[in-house]
């Protein structure tokens, strides 16, 4: 699979999703979003989401942090939309408070579903997607509201939120908007020929949420706001900044998608639940960090006093990641560590969504390689006990011109500092220290 991701990344990158360019080189990219290392999941009231937001500063100090705010308006959750306005009392000074902290505040929006039993849906109707027999679809989740998919080809269902998001940028003060479904739902068959795109199939689907998003992309990029969606439709990454990979991890997860668009986009959330034990949460954790994810998306469980463990961890992965912005959030992630002695695997129970496990190494890295010719290796011992590892480093595997000689530093936080290298490339770490995180930099002389 490193195989066909390579090939498909040569393919991707020359498409018109990825025609601005690479991260680094976007006038319209978010440097917050660049910046950004952990995420809190946070709903309902300002006062208690501004309180732990607070908390959350204080433990990530340094940090930039973000929260992902859920019900921020009157209505309930999956019930009513569009009509999101009037929000809760006091949302947007507490938007505004934690924004003057640094931190990126991105309120939930559906940017696909309306509710078929409110008055409003009376004047939707004409934008909503048919069936061949000219009624509406309907949708129902944990709410059990009846929710109707539009045609985001439609000028209205276009209008509504772009309208809906410049609310969010200019009352509310939001850094960020979270668009759900765009990215995640399949585009619904659209039988309505007064729309006036083709029927029963067509690129109209992808087309038109383009034209929805271009003003409101135009706007966020103004004002500093980044826009993200659920999950990772490669289509919309031109206009949508930063994709939601909040599914369960699984033992047999490859990172396939970032070494596809790792320095094109951001894949954020490392999302876990309270039950999982130490070394379990620290073992998807570190996972996630190799592999280029944002951390966090966790409730407000991960500031309390027994899991200072886990923040802490978390906490070491995010200053690393800030420090090796110019691989992980810039660069492309091109392969993983192979280990030249015996690594113990460990056994884990992961309790998100439902109890299962996974065997991992209590030890893994990956390579990344930035677009001045460097290479990193990152490396985590993800459990608590010190364990021994070696590798060796491999240019010609990872570079189309690896010719040296090379020089190696070691990269904290602090900086880098220069390191010896073996004429047979390899580096021998010793024993790393239980959670120890090691960055490690290639150069050419």
């Amino acid at each position: 699979w490193w195989q066909a991701a390579r090939r498909y990344r040569a393919w991707a990158t020359q498409q018109t999703w990825t025609s601005k360019g690479p991260i680094r080189q976007r006038a319209d990219y978010p440097q917050r979003l660049e910046d950004l290392t952990f995420w809190m999941l946070m709903s309902g009231k300002p006062e208690g989401v501004e309180r732990a937001m607070a908390e959350a500063a204080a433990l990530y100090e340094g940090m930039p942090i973000g929260v992902h705010w859920y019900s921020w308006h009157q209505i309930p959750f999956d019930n009513s939309y569009p009509e999101y306005f009037p929000t809760l009392d006091g949302m947007g000074a507490a938007a505004r408070a934690m924004a003057q902290r640094g931190q990126t505040v991105m309120p939930y929006i559906n940017a696909r579903l309306w509710d078929r039993d409110i008055p409003s849906f009376a004047g939707a109707y004409p934008a909503a997607c048919k069936q061949t027999s000219g009624t509406n679809y309907v949708e129902t989740y944990g709410s059990g509201r009846s929710l109707v998919p539009m045609c985001p080809y439609t000028r209205l269902w276009q209008e509504k939120v772009q309208n809906i998001c410049h609310r969010l940028m200019d009352e509310c003060g939001a850094s960020g908007i979270y668009l759900d479904q765009i990215g995640s739902a399949a585009p619904v068959i659209c039988h309505d020929t007064s729309h006036g795109h083709p029927t029963g199939g067509g690129a109209h689907w992808v087309g038109g949420y383009h034209t929805m998003l271009r003003p409101i992309k135009a706007e966020a990029a103004a004002k500093g706001v980044l826009l993200t969606t659920e999950d990772s439709s490669e289509p919309y990454m031109d206009v949508i900044d930063g994709c939601l990979a909040w599914n369960p991890r699984y033992q047999e997860d490859v990172p396939l998608l970032p070494a596809v668009y790792s320095g094109y986009t951001v894949y954020f959330t490392s999302p876990q639940a309270e039950q999982d034990t130490l070394d379990a949460f620290c073992a998807a954790q570190a996972r996630d960090f190799l592999w280029g994810c944002q951390l966090g998306w966790n409730g407000s469980w991960i500031l309390r006093e027994q899991h200072r463990e886990k923040q802490r961890f978390q906490l070491a992965l995010c200053r690393t990641r800030l420090a090796a912005k110019d691989f992980l959030v810039y660069g492309q992630l091109v392969d993983e560590v192979r280990p030249l002695n015996n690594v113990p695997v460990v056994t884990h129970q992961w309790h998100r969504n439902q109890p299962h496990n996974a065997r991992l190494p209590a030890v893994m890295g990956t390579v990344w390689g930035d677009d001045r010719g460097r290479l990193a290796v990152f490396v985590v011992n993800t459990s608590g006990l010190p364990q021994p590892f070696t590798f060796q480093v491999e240019p010609q595997r990872w570079l189309s011109s690896a010719r040296g000689p090379w020089r190696l530093s070691s990269l904290t936080p602090a900086g880098e500092t220069p390191l010896e290298l073996a004429a047979d490339l390899r580096v021998v770490l010793g024993d790393l220290q239980p959670r120890e995180i090691r960055a490690f930099v290639l150069t050419r002389h």
